[in-house]
């Protein structure tokens, strides 16, 4: 078995290669040279460190309920997002020509996140997204707004 960070790769899977390609090596070098006197000395050390997922990832939460049923057209702007949603934003801009669908069908679908709460509009063009459902980054908790 493969280690990754906390999951295990299993030896059979047919993308092991692309984990492997996916994950990089870091060199690390550190030459020392000291002289005294007639004495000189030269030390080089070499660390090698294994960087897994240098890549940012999206992380899409287990919501089914909200999730099911969404039409085709719905997840291909979900799918836009969980690609083009920047490291710890939680807006992202969207339009038809970005998303590649003409204006009436973009306008049905991104009516359908909303309904489901997936997504909320800002302004033209700008959109929160449901960091319960699907977040580039991390999520710290909220802290308690005093009055």
């Amino acid at each position: 078995m493969q280690y990754n960070r906390g999951f295990t790769i299993h030896d059979n899977n047919p993308f092991i290669g692309d984990v492997r390609e996916m994950s990089k090596l870091v060199k690390k070098w550190n030459r020392t040279f000291n002289a005294e006197g007639l004495s000189k000395t030269e030390e080089l050390s070499i660390t090698y460190k294994r960087e897994y997922f240098p890549l940012t990832f999206t992380k899409v939460f287990h919501n089914k309920e909200t999730l099911n049923g969404l039409s085709a057209w719905a997840c291909k702007i979900l799918v836009y997002i969980s690609v083009n949603l920047e490291f710890n934003l939680q807006k992202i801009k969207l339009n038809p020509e970005l998303v590649g669908l003409d204006a009436r069908m973009f306008s049905r679908s991104i009516k359908e996140l909303i309904s489901k709460r997936i997504v909320i509009k800002e302004k033209r063009q700008s959109y929160w997204i449901n960091i319960t459902l699907l977040v580039v980054g991390n999520v710290n908790p909220v802290k308690a707004i005093s009055k």
